[in-house]
């Protein structure tokens, strides 16, 4: 009986239980790479965040490469309740390209993929609410696909 209880758990437990990969609140965060600066700066979404200092750390969305980066603003720099500005860009040296502008507190990334990326839930709340979107990648970019809400 717990055995069918653990696996039940297992498979039903929602994914804000499990460890995100990227959170806007992490103390670790340090300065992106230039490229990876660069491509978000070139990005629209950025417009309201020109004053900011962006913050991140490499993050792994596939299974071949570390070449991709997540990135938010620090010390809260135009954040709203428990939502920040989070960029993904993929880069090398030379190079930085965004997949991904979107707000929210963390990322974690799933082991399902698409288009050779893992696919991504982004999460945010407050006390009384939790809200969780899910992404794919299409091959140019990600794109969400469900938004959950968890009271």
């Amino acid at each position: 009986m717990r055995k069918a209880f653990a696996i039940v758990v297992l498979l039903f437990a929602p994914s804000h239980c499990l460890a995100d990969d990227f959170n806007i609140e992490d103390r670790s965060l340090g300065d992106p790479p230039p490229t990876v600066q660069s491509a978000i700066r070139a990005d629209p979404s950025y417009a309201a965040y020109e004053r900011c200092v962006l913050i991140g750390k490499p993050i792994r969305l596939s299974a071949t490469s570390t070449r991709y980066y997540a990135a938010t603003t620090a010390n809260g720099c135009n954040w709203g309740a428990a939502l920040g500005p989070i960029w993904l860009v993929s880069f090398n040296p030379r190079r930085g390209k965004l997949v991904l502008a979107f707000g929210g507190a963390s990322v974690t990334v799933r082991a399902h993929s698409h288009h050779g990326l893992r696919d991504l839930a982004i999460s945010t709340g407050t006390a009384g609410l939790h809200e969780e979107s899910l992404w794919q990648f299409n091959g140019t970019k990600y794109t969400g696909t469900q938004l959950g809400r968890h009271h």
